[in-house]
């Protein structure tokens, strides 16, 4: 098999996944849904395999395109479906089907509860006090889960705009079937809700972009808009439109400001969800984008992006640092490293940008992981103030947990190098690549000086609220909610270590390591801007030893500080100090994301629902009046029209009726039948007309 072929496959397959679990009811009469599930993880396997076979067939560096299916073909203007594959493609496709596949059997052990007739959901009765009793949906996550991981590969395997845009429409969709997993829930079917009407407005510009792009180029295929955008042949303004317009819908996948907001509420799904959702799918999806159109961006686009990123980062980390949710503090460090990657795509650091999603689906898919083990241990409680102390309890989810922590911290051990790099786990490598493009780009453009200093500083944020989040859950004495917990079963266990031996090791050697290697042999020559000055490799080169420095000792700071208020070493006093700072009003701004919410309420929901209420007042009043009333007045005329009908038209009718009755009966009377009756008649006649003639001839 061609790799091309490999790829269409292991894009597909999951479908088997999807299709068993959608219908187990039917051919599981008995009602035992776990071959649902194991069918699902069977085929995500059979997907990692395909797409580690593609890898290694591929031999590069030239992309490989190709055309599935023509949907439209007019003079000057064609949309079809088709592959673009090069190294990106192939990293994506492993990345993706490998975090899935790891999700999956995680979640054969978390959602056994959902096997039974009789389900009981625990948030309904002990959050909200309501007792609902349901049949179990086991098999329904497995399909919901397979039909997403294959949206995503359709996606990512596309060769041109309205491809991905096909596969980006059908994430989003099972994405709404994912996140509001426990639609009984009203939090869970509003954050649902929220997330599908949050990306479809971003994909309104996505839409403007493809429309803009298409009717400048009339082929919207990422080689031919690369080659168009580098001859000079699309316009400025289509460029511009276009650039924006695509960005839009990334802002929106991937929780860019200002369109963050529904990721942290995407945590309502079941924990397995927010592990797939918030590492290597759906956010990712928007980053992947940028990356693959980034030939074809204009400068203005490119800064566009990098200053979104570095908002995103300080949108995300400072609410990080106080939340109480262990999936929430996740999900706020989920929206802080999307800003990296964006930065870092916009500084021109595309091979940074890159390898920081990569060895961020690891380590986060594992961290989210690990928060679904705490979860069901502690009888599904997620504020770590009720944690602690569960280190001794569990301490394979806590060494696992500590595995991410120090990769998204950034921590290394100076002085100890391997292939040139300094000691330490992924996340370390592709922050540090991240924070030489940035400060590379600033040497050589003053006055963008924050594209480097906001990430440092954000890097020291990080450490500091990830091992806050380490050290109230495993460190300490134990919290209320830990009675009674346990480790994890090995089914669980067994993707948590898989997952920590990718997040630590991964990306070993650093940008001169065979995964970055890999992923950058297509990568696009940066171009020449007069908005700003691209970097040279040299520069990179040069500034990456002081960028390693400054952004190591920015995540010791961090870390020291985090375990100086959280480590096992904490007393009880400071713990107190620490935890009250939850009343103050500033802190539950922070907590709540900035407040967000709540100016997007002010400012767009509610005048939406007023305007919503208003139009439907006016229907009620106004159109439903005039319906009505037409309603009446047609009763009226009707009415007359039916007197005239039965008085006039029908009583002329009738009485012609009658009129020709009446002679009828006349003549009738006469035509009695009888031969005597005619003779007589026939003389009186005679007689008549006798008497009538001398009468005249007298006269």
């Amino acid at each position: 098999m061609s790799v091309a072929q490999l790829l269409v496959a292991a894009t597909f397959v999951p479908l088997i996944g999807a299709v068993a679990g959608l219908t187990a009811r039917w051919w599981r009469p008995s009602r035992d849904d776990r071959a649902a599930g194991f069918v699902a993880c069977a085929s995500l396997f059979a997907s990692v395999g395909l797409s580690v076979a593609a890898a290694a067939l591929w031999d590069g560096p030239e992309p490989v395109e190709g055309t599935w299916y023509e949907i439209l073909s007019l003079p000057g203007v064609t949309l079809e479906l088709g592959h673009l594959i090069d190294s990106l493609t192939l990293t994506m496709f492993c990345i993706v089907s490998l975090v899935a596949s790891c999700v999956c059997v995680f979640a054969l052990g978390y959602l056994s509860d959902e096997l039974t007739e009789e389900h009981r959901d625990y948030h309904l009765a002990h959050v909200l006090e309501q007792e609902l009793v349901r049949p179990g949906r086991f098999h329904l996550f497995f399909g919901y889960l397979c039909l997403f991981v294959t949206a995503m590969l359709l996606l990512v395997i596309g060769g041109n705009l309205f491809h991905v845009f096909v596969g980006w429409e059908l994430v989003g969709a099972c994405s709404y079937l994912l996140i509001g997993f426990y639609y009984e829930r009203p939090y869970a079917s509003a954050a649902a809700t929220k997330a599908f009407v949050v990306n479809r407005i971003g994909d309104a510009g996505f839409l403007i972009g493809l429309a803009a792009l298409l009717a400048a180029n009339g082929d919207v295929r990422f080689l031919s808009l690369f080659e168009a955008a580098g001859a000079g042949e699309l316009s400025r303004t289509a460029l511009l439109v276009g650039g924006f317009g695509v960005l839009a819908g990334c802002v929106g996948k991937s929780a860019q400001f200002p369109l963050q907001v529904w990721l942290p509420d995407a945590m309502a799904g079941p924990t397995p969800v927010s592990a797939l959702v918030h590492s290597a799918t759906m956010v990712a999806g928007g980053v992947y984008l940028v990356g693959r159109m980034t030939p074809a961006l204009p400068p203005e686009v490119l800064l566009t992006v990098a200053y979104l990123g570095c908002v995103t980062l300080v949108v995300g980390a400072v609410p990080a640092l106080f939340q109480t949710d262990i999936k929430g503090i996740l999900a706020y460090s989920s929206i802080s490293q999307l800003g990296y990657m964006m930065l870092a795509l916009g500084v021109t650091g595309w091979g940074a940008g890159l390898f920081h999603l990569v060895t961020h689906a690891f380590f986060k898919s594992l961290m989210f992981l690990c928060a679904g083990s705490v979860i069901v241990a502690c009888h599904h409680e997620q504020d770590v103030r009720k944690l602690g102390g569960l280190m001794r309890k569990m301490p394979v989810t806590a060494g696992a947990m500590l595995v991410g922590v120090i990769a998204i911290s950034g921590l290394a051990i100076p002085g100890v190098s391997v292939f040139g790099e300094a000691l330490s786990f992924s996340g370390f490598h592709s922050k540090d690549a991240i924070l030489s493009h940035a400060l590379a780009f600033t040497e050589a453009n003053a006055g963008h000086a924050a594209l480097f200093w906001v990430p440092l500083v954000t890097a020291g944020l990080t450490a500091l609220y990830m091992v806050r989040l380490w050290g109230l859950t495993f460190a300490g004495a134990p919290g209320s909610a830990t009675k009674g917990a346990h480790e994890s079963p090995a089914v669980m266990l067994a993707p948590i270590v898989v997952l920590a031996g990718l997040a630590a090791f991964c990306a070993v050697g650093g940008d001169g390591g065979p995964l970055y290697g890999f992923l950058t042999r297509t990568a696009p020559e940066p171009g020449a801007f007069e908005l700003f000055v691209s970097p040279s490799e040299a520069a990179v080169d040069e500034a990456h030893h002081h960028a390693e420095v400054m952004g190591l000792i920015a995540a010791g700071l961090g870390a020291a500080a985090g375990l100086a208020l959280f480590g096992p070493w904490r007393r009880a006093p400071g713990q107190a100090r620490a935890e009250g700072l939850k009343d103050a009003a500033v802190v539950r701004w922070l907590r709540r994301g900035w407040g967000f919410d709540a100016v997007y309420r002010a400012l767009a929901v509610r005048p939406t629902l007023m305007l919503g209420e208003a139009t439907a007042l006016t229907d009620r009043a106004a159109i439903d009046g005039l319906v009505d009333g037409a309603a009446g007045l047609t009763g009226v005329v009707a009415r007359i029209e039916r007197a005239v009908d039965e008085r006039v038209v029908d009583g002329l009718v009738r009485g012609v009726g009658r009129t020709a009755r009446g002679f009828g009966r006349l003549f009738g009377a006469v035509q009695s039948g009888g031969l005597r009756q005619y003779v007589a008649a026939l003389a009186a006649c005679a007689v008549g007309l006798a008497v009538l003639a001398v009468v005249l001839l007298a006269g």
